[in-house]
């Protein structure tokens, strides 16, 4: 077991255990886009960063925890990357929310929504229509490069 200072309290974690799992275990909620428990911790969306006393920001899904580690998850500085890293990403994602059919279920519009980010400023290119003979459906600029589907295939 080691023991971390998460948000100014101790918290005891299996060792190798990560950052984004000691904090769930201390009911902490740290945002993720990317990640998907026991398959994939790339940190490829970096919404799950957190501050480390001695390191600055880290990945919360792919750091892990280690003895004596101060982790701050509430600070402006945390907070202004999340934002600006969901930005980046908006930014290069065709968002047409009101007519998507995950609108309800999405993590992105859900964190989008929580941090105030806006959809990017200009129009991205409208994608080729599909065939309809092709059983796989896949619509490129509603990418946000997560990682996930690879990861799951």
């Amino acid at each position: 077991m080691v023991t971390i200072t998460l948000n100014g309290q101790a918290v005891e974690v299996a060792e190798g255990s990560t950052l984004l799992e000691a904090a769930t275990a201390a009911g902490v909620n740290i945002p993720t886009l990317c990640y998907l428990k026991d398959l994939n911790c790339i940190g490829s969306c970096r919404v799950c960063l957190v501050e480390v006393e001695g390191q600055g920001l880290v990945t919360a899904c792919n750091t892990a925890a280690a003895e004596g580690m101060m982790v701050r998850t509430d600070t402006p500085q945390v907070a202004a990357a999340r934002r600006a890293n969901l930005q980046a990403i908006m930014d290069d994602h065709r968002a047409l929310c009101a007519t998507c059919v995950r609108q309800d279920t999405c993590a992105l519009r859900f964190l989008s929504s929580t941090f105030n980010v806006q959809d990017a400023d200009e129009a991205l290119p409208v994608p080729e229509p599909w065939d309809a003979d092709f059983p796989l459906q896949r619509d490129s600029s509603k990418c946000i490069k997560c990682m996930r589907c690879v990861a799951i295939c």
